[in-house]
């Protein structure tokens, strides 16, 4: 039983109007008026057990899992195209995953990857889901701009986006091991899909080749209100309205429950199949919201995201220099990151990590951007 845990994307950019938040893209209420070509792309890897380098090894260096839940996360994003009188118009990608697993799933995982003994004296709970897709479209927006009273204004904004997925995996294991090797297991692990593959290697011939695939939607909402002096209050809904369908998708369920001796090997029942599914796949709704206060010349952000549960505070300090160059330094509490962030003109970069040594980083994230008006 060895669940892979997978890892995440989130970054800012220098702009507040380039600003990208962690699972949700640019606000769609900050598309612009002006005719342009835009860029965006983020990256961000984290996860609560391990450095990021040692996430596929052995897990001997630096394993410090939360009691409680521990994450890794993915969400990365790549979107180009127009924008003009508050449209926009591009291509976009999308890849998102997020895992979940308590501590005695953690201790027995790393175990096995050393080939050392687990623990006879303890049980391990085993509890551990994965939720993740990888997905390109098409994404058409467009931002509204209305004065709501002397020298303040309210944008808001809608994006819908027509996706055809790429990959997709839902896992889930649940139920009990014994440290003990001579005492019986009761365990439940099922994965939807792993890859895109066609031919699902070790299936039953008339489920080994298949044409998996999936379409679907996803529609975001997006609001700004804003004072001439800075103070501005963002919320952004991101797929509040979404479905991804998928095809022919290869599943695997294995149950091992305590039996009579002489099954196999292990003295234990195992039941299992290997067949192919059609899945029905809601996106889960990812909420962000930011507070900016005006400070000199900058401004002091606080803000939050909540998926699946989670919640990803975080806080920040932006500051512009001149008509052309902008900074920003922000604290992300979660994953412990400092970010880094500058912004000149049409083109931003910014940079986040929970170590200066990237060996020994649990959480990276990079972006970059463009907008070049015509």
């Amino acid at each position: 039983m060895k669940p892979y845990l997978f890892l995440t994307s989130l970054a800012l950019a220098a702009s507040s109007a380039w600003a990208v938040e962690p699972f949700s893209g640019s606000n769609p209420a900050h598309f612009s008026e002006q005719r342009a070509v835009y860029l965006e792309g983020s990256v961000f890897l984290a996860n609560d057990l391990v450095p990021l380098v040692e996430i596929n090894k052995d897990w001997s260096r630096s394993y410090s899992p939360r009691s409680g839940r521990n994450l890794a996360l993915v969400s990365s994003r790549v979107e180009t195209g127009l924008e003009w009188k508050g449209f926009r118009l591009g291509l976009i990608s999308r890849n998102e995953w997020l895992a979940e697993t308590n501590k005695d799933t953690a201790d027995y995982v790393r175990a096995d990857r050393q080939n050392a003994n687990h623990d006879a004296a303890r049980t391990y709970a085993a509890d551990y889901t994965m939720r993740g897709f990888a997905a390109d479209g098409i994404k058409l927006g467009k931002a509204f701009s209305y004065p709501v009273r002397e020298g303040w204004k309210l944008n808001v904004g809608v994006a819908a986006s027509v996706l055809h997925g790429k990959k997709v995996r839902v896992e889930n294991i649940a139920g009990s091991v014994p440290g003990d090797s001579n005492l019986l297991p009761d365990v439940a692990w099922t994965r939807d899909y792993s890859h895109t593959d066609t031919v699902a290697e070790g299936y039953l011939p008339k489920f080994q080749t298949g044409d998996p695939g999936g379409q679907g939607y996803a529609v975001d909402f997006g609001l700004s209100l804003g004072r001439d002096d800075g103070l501005r209050v963002e919320w952004i809904m991101s797929d509040v309205a979404s479905r991804m369908r998928w095809n022919d998708i290869p599943e695997r369920t294995l149950v091992a429950v305590s039996g009579p001796a002489g099954c196999d090997a292990w003295r234990f029942k195992i039941c299992s199949s290997k067949v192919r599914v059609d899945l029905d796949e809601k996106l889960p709704i990812k909420h962000a919201l930011l507070l900016a206060v005006p400070l000199y010349k900058g401004q002091v952000e606080l803000a939050d995201t909540y998926v699946r549960g989670y919640h990803f505070p975080r806080m920040g300090v932006r500051q512009s220099y001149g008509d052309d160059w902008g900074a920003r330094a922000d604290y992300d509490f979660r994953f412990k990151t400092v970010g880094l962030g500058v912004s000149y003109r049409w083109l931003y970069l910014s940079v986040q990590s929970d170590a200066l040594d990237l060996n020994n980083a649990k959480a990276f994230g990079l972006a970059a951007g463009a907008r070049i008006a015509f």
